[in-house]
């Protein structure tokens, strides 16, 4: 017997995800936090490619985020409340907008699920306190990505905080309802499904279209 899929208005917390990747801004906070990255990755897509693709909790690529947070994106109303979004909540944010950038106009990838497994590499070091979070989302992520890879896209494409992004979850839920570990519970908002997807979804079309 798999895990139960549990979704609603406002849910759709992952009980197989742990608590740092559960908290979800609001919905003004969602809007700035979109807004400021699809800003910023227009002004330091760059920057931001190669920091991100850096193994993750790498302490360079902290320091080079805070130098991108001081930037002029940060003019967004809520800014302060985006700010205290997790890391993982916010770096998703970031990977939101690249693969917007990058793979936007692209054709969908005809296949995902043939592909090699993706290591997710974590800095040299990283205690397992904040590296399994990281790696259950991305795990989690990447296992719906590969099984509706089209739907996956649907998603991510849409605009935060619309009727088109709900949606376009209602249509991905068998592919989250597949992933989800047996004898787990998923509850899964806009935003935690966001978070889950953005870096595997960045990192597997990569894989595809650029071998």
């Amino acid at each position: 017997m798999r895990g139960a899929l549990l979704c609603g208005a406002a849910a759709l917390g992952l009980a197989a995800i742990p608590a740092q990747a559960q908290t979800v801004p609001d919905s003004q906070v969602r809007k700035s936090a979109a807004a400021f990255a699809e800003c910023s990755v227009g002004q330091a897509g760059g920057a931001w490619r190669r920091q991100l693709l850096r193994p993750y909790g790498d302490t360079a690529t902290h320091a080079m985020m805070s130098r991108l947070l001081d930037g002029a994106c940060s003019n967004q109303p809520g800014w302060d409340q985006v700010l205290k979004a997790p890391r993982l909540q916010f770096r998703s944010f970031i990977f939101d907008a690249l693969y917007r950038a990058d793979f936007g106009d692209a054709p969908q990838p005809a296949d995902l699920a043939g592909l090699q497994p993706l290591v997710y590499p974590v800095a040299e070091g990283l205690n397992e306190e904040n590296a399994r979070p990281y790696l259950v989302s991305v795990a989690f992520g990447d296992c719906v990505a590969r099984q509706d890879p089209a739907g996956a896209r649907a998603f991510m494409l849409s605009r935060v905080e619309t009727a088109g992004e709900t949606a376009a979850l209602q249509a991905l839920a068998p592919a989250f309802q597949n992933c989800v570990p047996q004898g787990a519970e998923l509850t899964l908002t806009r935003s935690k499904a966001r978070a889950t997807l953005a870096e595997p979804l960045y990192r597997l079309t990569q894989a595809r279209v650029k071998p």
